[in-house]
């Protein structure tokens, strides 16, 4: 069984999978607001609650805002200040006395919508997070790249380009500056930009109410909103140059996104056509229809559904790929990450041999990559004769199968990073 924990801004959100990926169990509670103790304590809870409700003991993995410092390990950038500075996996570790890993939520988040999400088959993603903070993760070819120092996709605090006079400097961020994305495209500041010049406190939700029935002052905040989401994501087209930009988070489900930010992104955008698609997270639509948890056949990963430019992302009933599970991306897919090598290791030392060795055959053929993780080096897994030894602070990741993303084969020797690789009709987690 495994545990996976979303530790948001404002909720923390857990779930345990079975064996098939099948969620068993799902608890949510409040986020304490400033104390890192109480956010850990929260987090130790919670597993316990789970794990009572479950009736066994479970592996543990987080999804968390910010990033695990490659030099330093411990948590920056995190919008949740109290992370900031903090040794948080080991600090669970202790508590839970087992190893506890970590990953950015943002790249949780893009892995599973391009595994089998709403990006299936694309060949670049990016996928966006609007909730309380904004983030970002980016998978190429399957591959989540964290970058050299784990801040790659992290568009929320660069400032908002193309600024009009009246955004200037713009609010200041938790990091210093002024005028960060951030600032601008997040929850609390969609709640800041309607609240400016009264005293009118209203959440997110009530200004997308308010617009729906009319309030012009509410209709222009959102207005505003758009133009800046276009404005922010056309930077990043032209950076990155994505197949499909995935949105997730609270602010996603704002329904007319879809159709306003790709028109009003084209008149920053350097090139001759569009052809760049925006769409909701599948679990995001599926909400909308129902609340249960629906389940499908699990299958190998096809490269045949690939997306071509500018072509709608439909949300199929169904995904043979994957157990299909109507919760929030980043858990399922953490939870995925996170299964434990000691199950794997039952099934005799040659079978995990026999896997590597397919792995390294066929000159280590790669039709995708996958990095999981926080950051360069995090693990370093080597193959010698008999012997498999670990390296890092995050140890073993499991060698077997990623529920949900079909057969996996291990190989790796690290130097800079975590891979994943695509062997046959499935990935290699390492």
């Amino acid at each position: 069984m495994r545990i996976g924990i979303d530790l948001g801004g404002t909720k923390i959100e857990g779930v345990v999978l079975g064996d098939q990926g099948e969620v068993i169990i799902r608890r949510r509670r409040a986020t304490p607001a400033e104390s890192y103790a109480d956010t850990l304590q929260a987090v130790v809870h919670l597993v316990a609650e789970l794990e009572s409700a479950l009736g066994a003991r479970a592996s543990v993995g987080v999804a968390m805002p910010g990033a695990l410092s490659p030099h330093s390990g411990r948590i920056k950038n995190a919008n949740s200040t109290q992370l900031l500075g903090e040794r948080l996996d080991v600090d669970l570790s202790e508590a839970l006395d087992r190893q506890v890993r970590l990953a950015n939520d943002a790249n949780c988040f893009a892995l599973s919508e391009s595994v089998d999400g709403a990006a299936r088959g694309a060949r670049v993603v990016f996928g966006v997070i609007l909730g309380t903070g904004v983030g970002g993760g980016i998978v190429v070819e399957g591959r989540v790249l964290p970058g050299r120092q784990a801040i790659a996709g992290e568009w929320g605090h660069n400032p908002l380009p193309w600024p009009r006079a009246s955004e200037l400097p713009g609010p200041r961020c938790y990091c210093g500056r002024h005028g960060c994305i951030e600032t601008f495209l997040s929850g609390p500041g969609l709640a800041r930009d309607y609240r400016e010049g009264s005293e009118d406190l209203l959440s997110p939700e009530g200004i997308v109410q308010l617009a729906q029935a009319g309030e012009q002052r509410a209709q222009a905040c959102l207005a505003r909103f758009e133009r800046r989401l276009a404005r922010g994501l056309a930077h990043v087209i032209n950076i990155l140059d994505p197949d499909v930009i995935v949105l997730g988070g609270g602010l996603s489900g704002i329904q007319q996104l879809y159709d306003s930010v790709p028109r009003l992104w084209q008149e920053f955008v350097f090139s001759d056509q569009g052809g760049h698609t925006i769409a909701p997270a599948r679990a995001r639509r599926f909400q909308r229809s129902t609340r249960r948890r629906l389940a499908v056949a699990r299958g190998p990963l096809s490269r045949s559904s690939a997306l071509l430019p500018g072509q709608a992302v439909e949300a199929p009933a169904a995904h043979a790929a994957t157990v299909v599970v109507v919760v929030e991306l980043a858990l399922e897919a953490l939870a995925h990450v996170v299964d434990t090598v000691e199950s794997r290791l039952q099934q005799g030392r040659a079978g995990i041999d026999g896997t590597l060795a397919a792995a390294a055959d066929e000159d280590h053929r790669r039709a995708a990559d996958v990095a999981v993780g926080g950051g360069p080096a995090q693990h370093h897994l080597a193959h010698i004769g008999d012997e498999m030894r670990v390296h890092g602070p995050l140890g073993l990741v499991d060698p077997g199968y990623v529920q949900g993303a079909g057969r996996m084969a291990h190989e790796q020797e690290l130097h800079g990073g975590t891979d994943i690789h695509q062997h046959g009709a499935g990935v290699v987690l390492e």
